[in-house]
């Protein structure tokens, strides 16, 4: 009940005040940091604010609970010529998926899914393409 609570609260802050909600993250539970953390990504990738979202995807990098999902949509979001945000950010998720996951497993969810939006941005960030 107690940690529902806090969630429901920090979530109303973060209705409200995305700046506070983002500054008490810290201090919240795992299991609601994760959650909010999840909403502010959403948040900053739908009012295209990408470089907040990439740096609170970074300040996440070496937990347990990275926002993979937020990852993919970050990634699709980014301009065109953004290959090296891309690259950071793509290396970041695999190094934190080798850390709590499976290397294969990872290969295998970006090969079967596309779920990074690597499709997309192939052509874009091949040798010799700037950005």
């Amino acid at each position: 009940m107690k940690g529902w609570l806090r969630d429901s609260i920090l979530s109303e802050i973060l209705k409200k005040n995305v700046d506070e909600a983002e500054e008490l993250l810290p201090s919240a539970e795992a299991s609601i940091r994760a959650g909010v953390t999840a909403q502010l990504l959403d948040y900053y990738i739908g009012k295209k604010i990408l470089s907040r979202a990439q740096e609170l995807l970074t300040r996440t990098a070496d937990g347990s609970d990275y926002r993979f999902e937020a990852t993919t949509k970050l990634v699709k979001a980014l301009p065109k010529g953004s290959c090296a945000d891309r690259l950071t950010i793509l290396t970041q998720a695999q190094n934190n998926f080798e850390r709590y996951g499976s290397k294969e497993a990872f290969s295998q969810r970006v090969r079967q899914h596309d779920c990074w939006g690597l499709g997309t941005v192939a052509g874009e960030c091949s040798v010799g393409s700037h950005g």
